[in-house]
């Protein structure tokens, strides 16, 4: 067993360096294309479905547990096995990867320069980073905590009485349920002109209210039966809005030159929040109950609604709008060429734009353009 674990681990570590990295960036480069695209909402429906095809790759892996379950081999074969099926995603995505690798010049980047350019920037883009990084924190906090325990939770709902092939097959429904709400999402988002902000404060309500109804049927006692729909309509809460709109919003919030950095810093304290999550899921419930475990979670969800309210302000409004809050492209924030790294706060939100000028005349470190040799 010990020598499977290290495996596992050295696998994992391996894939995300690889994989791992390239994944959330997946966002970015979908939305960089949204030129050709048709504009700005499109864009942002466009790196979307980057997301969408996450779930047909949970349900997958619960079918073939389900499968292998009931197939006369020995545990210890169909253990290996659902571990090996791992390989085949990444064998049919390798020729893909391949192409883009073959495709894509690398760019040329002052690993410096843009270091200083992700520390300097102004405070009010530094605040779009916490916001969106404390929102991918909180919202994988609660969905890695309920998905990667979701067996464990099924356990409870029928007291111990799942089989195998059973509780395989209930959360391979549980996964299922996921694509309506994020097929809901996109449509959502298509429809209201790519307004994230309503969008991902939605989801973080929709989910802080069913953890809720979670927490307070399991204190009424409501039947195994009654417990497991209502698992399942959590399930389906717990992906609308947010997972969307966590994967796309950092894409979308920062200038060309920042945006893959800022996407990468957003995603990795993301998944700080899953590793949080995974690890103190089971702890906080062996110590509070079920029920008490949902309403903290219920909790963690309500705080990322005031997060989306208060701190990125600016994704709310339809994105195609030309003053709406929201910078996307090179119309955003910064107006600056690529050659000399110029930049002018003429793309700026209007009470932004105050705050950093006052603090300019300040001489504030903020970021402003006083001095365009030192400029993001």
């Amino acid at each position: 067993r010990t020598i499977v674990y290290i495996t596992i681990i050295v696998a994992r570590f391996v894939a995300g360096i690889g994989v791992g990295g390239s994944y959330p960036l997946s966002a970015v480069a979908a939305f960089e294309n949204k030129t050709s695209q048709g504009g700005r909402t499109a864009a942002l429906v466009r790196a979307s479905w980057g997301l969408f095809w996450q779930v047909p790759g949970q349900i997958t892996i619960y079918v073939l547990a389900g499968i292998l379950a009931v197939i006369p081999l020995s545990w210890t074969l169909r253990a290996r096995l659902l571990l090996a099926s791992g390989a085949l995603p990444a064998l049919a995505a390798l020729p893909f990867a391949l192409e883009l690798a073959g495709r894509d010049k690398p760019l040329s980047v002052n690993k410096r320069t843009q270091l200083k350019a992700l520390f300097s920037m102004p405070t009010a883009l530094r605040y779009r980073l916490i916001g969106a990084s404390l929102s991918w924190f909180l919202f994988d906090l609660y969905a890695y905590g309920v998905t990667v325990y979701s067996a464990d939770i099924a356990e409870w709902i029928f007291n111990g009485n799942l089989s195998i092939s059973e509780n395989a097959w209930y959360n391979a429904l549980g996964s299922a349920v996921g694509l309506g709400p994020v097929l809901a999402s996109i449509y959502l988002l298509s429809a209201t002109k790519g307004d994230v902000g309503r969008l991902q404060t939605l989801g973080f309500s929709t989910a802080a209210a069913f953890f809720c109804a979670t927490g307070a049927a399991w204190l009424a006692g409501t039947s195994s039966n009654g417990l497991a729909i209502i698992f399942l309509a959590l399930r389906a809460a717990i992906v609308f809005g947010t997972a969307v709109t966590t994967f796309i919003a950092p894409a979308s919030l920062f200038p060309p030159r920042l945006r893959a950095s800022c996407n990468g810093v957003a995603a990795a304290i993301g998944k700080v929040g899953g590793l949080v999550g995974t690890y103190g899921f089971i702890l906080v419930a062996d110590a509070t109950g079920a029920p008490a475990l949902f309403f903290i979670l219920a909790f963690v969800a309500t705080m990322g609604v005031f997060v989306t309210i208060f701190l990125l302000p600016c994704a709310f409004g339809p994105a195609d709008d030309e003053n709406n809050n929201m910078p996307i492209g090179q119309d955003a924030y910064f107006k600056y060429s690529e050659d000399d790294d110029s930049n002018c706060i003429s793309g700026m939100v209007p009470h932004e734009r105050s705050h950093l000028l006052n603090n300019n005349d300040n001489n504030s470190s903020s970021g402003g353009c006083e001095d365009k040799s030192n400029n993001v």
